[in-house]
């Protein structure tokens, strides 16, 4: 999981650097047209330019020649005459195996060391790719092992433990640089102050030399030419560009990319003395050198958008980029950095560059090979080759590609075809009831075929299309070339294309929901974000922006949203007139630990001006959210006293400076809840006391009750947000449930977001934590609901969350 940028932490993958500075040979095609001994190849750009059966042939097919089951990893291939090579889990283990190229049978397996854990979504398993050069098989391991062992037998001969030895710091994901050989050097970027570059003699693994300062995250050094025939090293860090002389481990020049972390970077060469950097998470930077020696430097011709959020490498063809912009295949002119096309197929993934063609395999398992042009996106062959998710580029040697998924290996083949071989449905859907069916029957035949759309059309009371209790139609009419649907039936950083029909302009797509489902959603038109302009249902979502990417709050998106026949809409914001109502007083507070004042909202009960009852209180974390677009205040009056007990419910605004991960629990605990119990009648006991959140907040919500047992009897939660590391954070904090006890209130959707790419479903791991609590003997209610995600869902479920807190006795009026 990894794009918030707290999804984006799951998206794991290894990034290399391809580099041409002056007059550059090609390495890749110096090495037997048979191999592709690391990362993207022997030079690092991705790029095979030999003639291969692709330009000798006018048609062509894939063939899956064999796939083999191995474990989870993001290791890439490296393939050596007879050997085909990568890393992966296996039980307990990391492991380095042989396969053999022509039936895919394992030759031989080495451990390397114990089980990477993927963190944040991020699947379990090696990150970076074997190296293999001069008879051996050079590995690197997330936790800083590097390890040469014989390719023909497996067999270790040396590793060394650089956290150990060298006091390298482990990135928050693992160490992921992919090794490469130059100047008798094995070269890793490993990071820090005076070794973010480090070369070792690859017989004995004997440092050689340290060189630069910078961060790393995901990086990997490449072999270029520097102005003429000298090689060196480029590596790109947290900041910096730098070449390294590989042979005397010096900085022969380096200049800052003027990026923003630039954590899974790579530098796509583009013709003499330029070069590409995906310098930032949203945009690309094209640098012109100048300048010689310890003066060269990059100066920045273009930057923009147009390749951006993407840990695809790009790659470069006769003056343009061919690129994943955020999901999106796209070409960009390298000398403007003008966008020439974009294309939703094949679908996000992976390219390299053979024989001018683009070699793609998505991460939905797909493999596709399509022709470079700036003219659009021209699909020359397809096929299906895994069923889980790839999340590493191919490998091509000789004319077969092999690539690999989180659990196996494949070789296909590229074979000549009397006809293009087209074998991929990239969007499957239902085709719904007979009606809508028969519908679209009565189009593909009609002459005039706008008439029978705008006849159907009109008989619709609402959209999308609704028929029977499982079925709804998305449909948008108007002249555009792309259409795209997304919201929380497919998750974060996901959309689906809708289906053209023919001679028409009219999309479609369809979906199966079970019948008391509630859903927001959007249209993508030729890629900018729509609301639905048939529907008026309007909903404001907070917890996604642009691109479908997770947000950390403060801006908003407008979607539509829709309900299938079985949901019931709330009836609590509705209160007539006449009927007693509370209050709201807000009252300020001087805080002390934050060295600052700030306001807190307090909702009292209809009643509590004339009573001298003491009332149990709720105190809402990310109030100002809660009352802004949830309007969680304008239902309290149809809910509290009417379904529940009267209570007093307490907004907790966020001031700048203050948040969950500074001094809030101290500030709660030590100065928010004795305010509020000096000024008002409350029951100033943990039964008295209830936490509430939704989202983030429900996480902060549940995360203080631990941290400070004692001070609430209950907590109320709506999707709470755990990526792993958040829960994982938890579990020392879960005593027993007898020496603290509280109940909990959690609350889960089907349709929480998710990114089944990148392995994060918030749904499910809330879920999971409201089991381990049950485990520890905590009382634990709630349960799936089948709605979105956000304030448009949470605001629908106030009363469950608040008649779990605070239940009226039986026969209680």
């Amino acid at each position: 999981m990894r794009e918030c940028s707290n999804c984006r932490r799951a998206a794991l993958i290894v990034s290399t650097l391809a580099l041409t500075l002056g007059s550059v040979p090609n390495h890749a095609q110096a090495e037997s047209p048979r191999n592709w001994p690391g990362y993207r190849g022997a030079d690092g750009t991705g790029t095979w330019e030999g003639k291969t059966i692709l330009s000798s042939s006018d048609a062509i097919g894939l063939e899956v020649a064999w796939k083999m089951k191995i474990g989870s990893g993001y290791s890439g291939v490296a393939v050596q005459d007879d050997f085909v090579v990568t890393m992966f889990t296996a039980g307990e283990d990391d492991v380095v195996a042989a396969f053999d190229r022509e039936t895919g049978k394992e030759k031989w397996r080495t451990k390397l060391g114990p089980k990477h854990p993927g963190a944040d979504g991020a699947h379990d398993g090696p990150i970076s790719t074997p190296l293999i050069h001069d008879g051996l098989v050079f590995c690197y391991t997330p936790a800083g092992r590097l390890s040469a062992a014989e390719l023909k037998t497996g067999k270790e001969l040396w590793n060394k433990d650089l956290v150990k030895e060298f006091d390298a710091k482990v990135p928050p994901y693992g160490f992921a640089s992919s090794p490469i050989a130059a100047g008798g050097v094995v070269v890793l970027e490993v990071g820090g102050d005076d070794k973010a570059v480090m070369g070792f003699d690859p017989k004995t693994g004997e440092r050689r030399w340290t060189a630069g300062s910078d961060g790393v995250m995901w990086q990997s050094p490449i072999l270029s030419a520097d102005a003429g025939d000298s090689q060196v090293i480029l590596a790109v860090g947290r900041d910096k560009i730098m070449a390294v002389d590989p042979s005397a481990g010096k900085v022969v020049w380096e200049f800052a990319h003027q990026g923003q972390g630039a954590p899974a970077s790579s530098c796509v060469p583009a013709g003499k003395n330029r070069l590409l950097l995906h310098h930032k998470e949203d945009g690309s930077a094209l640098y012109n050198l100048t300048g010689e020696g310890a003066e060269r430097k990059g100066e920045i011709a273009w930057d923009n958008r147009n390749i951006r959020k993407t840990f695809n490498v790009p790659v470069y063809h006769d003056g343009h980029f061919y690129a994943y912009s955020v999901r999106f295949l796209t070409c960009v002119d390298a000398e403007t950095g003008e966008s020439k096309w974009r294309s939703r197929a094949p679908g996000d993934g992976f390219i390299i560059l053979v024989d001018g063609n683009l070699v793609i395999i998505t991460k939905n398992g797909t493999m596709h090979v399509a022709k470079a042009t700036p003219d659009g996106y021209e699909e020359r062959a397809s096929t299906q080759v895994f069923t889980d998710v790839a999340w590493d580029h191919p490998a091509f040697a000789g004319d077969s590609v092999f690539v690999r998924s989180l659990d196996e290996l494949a070789r296909v083949d590229i074979k000549k075809a009397s006809a293009p071989k087209l074998a991929v449905d990239t969007n499957p859907m239902p085709e719904g009831d007979a009606r809508f069916q028969a519908f679209l029957e009565r189009v593909a035949k009609a002459d005039d075929k706008g008439q029978v759309i705008d006849e159907y059309l009109a008989k619709q009371k609402e959209f999308p299309i609704i028929e029977g209790d499982r079925f709804v139609h998305f449909v948008y009419r108007g002249e555009a070339k792309d259409v795209a649907v997304a919201g929380d039936l497919w998750g974060a950083r996901q959309e689906r294309p809708m289906e053209r029909v023919a001679g028409t302009d009219l999309f479609f797509y369809t979906a199966e929901l079970d019948p008391d489902t509630r859903l927001s959603y959007q249209f993508i038109k030729d890629f900018e974000e729509t609301p639905d302009p048939r529907n008026p249902r309007k909903a404001v979502i907070s917890v996604v922006g642009k691109d479908m990417e997770m947000s950390m709050g403060g801006s908003t998106i407008d979607m539509s949203w829709f309900a299938m026949p079985q949901w019931n809409a709330p009836t609590y914001f509705e209160v007539s007139a006449d009927a007693t109502k509370g209050r709201m007083e807000t009252v300020e507070l001087d805080s002390k630990l934050l060295g600052a004042k700030h306001n807190i909202d307090v909702y009292l009960p209809a009643g509590y001006d004339t009573s001298k009852d003491r009332y149990p209180v709720a105190y809402v974390h990310g109030g100002s959210a809660a009352k802004g677009l949830g309007e969680m205040d304008k239902a309290l009056d149809g809910i509290i006293g009417r379904s529940t007990v009267p209570a007093i419910v307490v907004f907790i605004n966020h001031a700048p400076g203050f948040s969950p991960t500074d001094k809030y629990s101290d500030i709660f605990a030590e100065e928010i809840i004795p305010a509020v119990d000096e000024k008002f009648r409350t029951i100033a006991t943990p039964a008295g006391r209830a936490y509430v959140g939704q989202g983030f907040m429900g996480f902060t919500a549940i995360a203080l009750s631990l941290e400070k047992p004692g001070i609430v009897g209950k907590v109320g939660c709506q999707s709470p947000f755990m990526f792993g590391s958040m829960a994982a954070g938890l579990d020392p904090l879960m005593g027993k449930a007898a020496e603290s006890p509280v109940d909990y209130y959690i609350e889960w959707s089907k349709y929480d977001y998710r990114n089944p790419h990148e392995n994060w479903d918030l749904g499910n791991a809330a879920k999971e934590f409201a089991a381990k609590l049950e485990a520890k003997g905590y009382k634990v209610n709630g349960g799936e609901v089948h709605d979105g995600t956000d304030w448009p869902s949470w605001r629908n479920r106030y009363d469950r969350l608040f008649q779990a807190l605070f239940p009226k006795k039986p026969n209680q009026v």
